[in-house]
Order: structure tokens, then sequence, then C-alpha cells
């Protein structure tokens, strides 16, 4: 479904003002014909959500009850966008990968190439520049990744260590994050795992790598673990 779609005629409260908050606030402003629009900075027990039809929540924030009509930018932008997606998560190595996954698809492919998300702007700030020839990557940290519903056509999930469990609390729920760019892919989906990486049930064709697999490249970037990272790149 369209963004523009399904935020028409709503009652929005956009629940957090960082650099996502902003661009949600500017993206629903341009592109948006909402009844209401509300920026709210403030608890959760403060949150009237009975006075809103959606809450697009920021990363990072916690809650304790998850809302069916809480959503955030990354959700949305994957409901419209999810089939011109790559999306690259892992707790060390994505902003490499996804950098160079970037690079190699801009000189190789005669279509336009993005890089969203947690490396670069927010997704929704280049809403106007995405027609449907576009390829989309987007570096997704666990936090984009908690609760949301639909998974990028292509995942590449590169590891898996504890990271973040002053948030998540164990290492099970830090996953469980993560494995959402995965966890609703499809038939036609493609997913590409680092072999640190937990089982993650999906319909999509998965391949795992491990640096049994690595290949050599020749890169200004020096360590295994580059080779490594360049490994997944080489496989898209």
């Amino acid at each position: 479904m369209k963004i523009t779609d399904k935020l028409a005629g709503k009652k929005v409260l956009i629940w957090g003002y960082g650099r996502e908050g902003k661009s949600t606030e500017n993206f629903i402003k341009k592109y948006c014909s909402v009844e209401s629009l509300t920026v709210f900075e403030g608890k959760e027990s403060e949150i009237q959500p009975e006075l809103y039809d959606m809450i697009i929540k920021s990363p990072g924030i916690r809650v304790d009850t998850y809302l069916d009509k809480f959503t955030s930018q990354t959700e949305l932008f994957l409901e419209e966008f999810a089939s011109q997606t790559i999306g690259i998560t892992g707790t060390k190595g994505k902003s490499t990968t996804s950098s160079m996954l970037y690079k190699v698809l801009s000189a190789c492919l005669e279509r336009k190439v993005l890089l969203v998300g947690n490396i670069g702007l927010p997704c929704l700030d280049y809403y106007g520049e995405i027609d449907e020839n576009t390829v989309i990557v987007f570096e997704m940290s666990c936090h984009q990744l908690s609760h949301i519903k639909y998974s990028p056509h292509i995942a590449i999930f590169l590891n898996l260590f504890e990271d973040h469990l002053d948030y998540y609390g164990t290492r099970q729920r830090y996953f469980e994050a993560k494995a959402n760019i995965i966890s609703h892919q499809k038939e036609e989906d493609f997913s590409y795992v680092g072999d640190t990486v937990p089982e993650i049930p999906s319909s999509s064709k998965k391949k795992i790598i491990s640096y049994e697999d690595v290949l050599s490249f020749d890169m200004k970037l020096r360590g295994e673990h580059n080779q490594f990272n360049a490994t997944f790149v080489y496989n898209i």
C-alpha cells in the first residue's frame, strides 16, 4: 500500500522528534493529506492512544505494550517499497557492506540506486526520488527492525553478537528484533545469512555464508572481516 494512501485522512501522532521524527513530519507535510498531525516527545504513559488512528514511533523508544496502531518510518517504507529494497543488518559490518553494495550496484546497474537508513538520511527523505525502477540499499538497525511486519525483497544478515543488551535485556530479544529483516519474506524473496546467525523461519530462498566461503578481493579495505563483507556483496 502506498504510504500516502495509508495515512490519508488519519489522525497521526509522531512519537519522538529526533532525526527520523523530523523526517516523518516533513514527509507528511509535503506528501500526505492527514486529518491531524501531532508531534510528541513524552513518556508512553502520557500518550492517549484513543485520540489517534496511527502512532509513528521513532527507533529506540522503548514501549511496554506495542499497540496495533503503532508503526514506524521503516515499516511504512517497506510496506510500499519492500520489493525494491535490499536490507542489510548485523551486529558488525553493516555500514561497510551497505556502502560497498551501493557503490557496486551504482557502477553496474543502469538504474537509480539509493543508499538510505541507518547509514544515510532517513528513508522517507528520498520518497520523491523513487520510481518503479529504483533500487534501494537500506542499512537497518535493530531498533528500525523491531516490530516491523514487512521484510525487504533481498535481506543480508551478516552476523550476530551480544549488543544493545541494556535495551533488549537478552541476546534472544535482540536477535528477534533483527530477525524481522527475514521473518516476513515470501517465496520470491532472497536472504543471505552469516553462519553466526541462528535459524530464522521464512519462505525465502536462503544462502548461508561462513568464513570458509570467503573469496579474495583486491580492496583498499583490509582484514578478513572486510573480505567476508565483500563476499556477501559478490553473492548479491
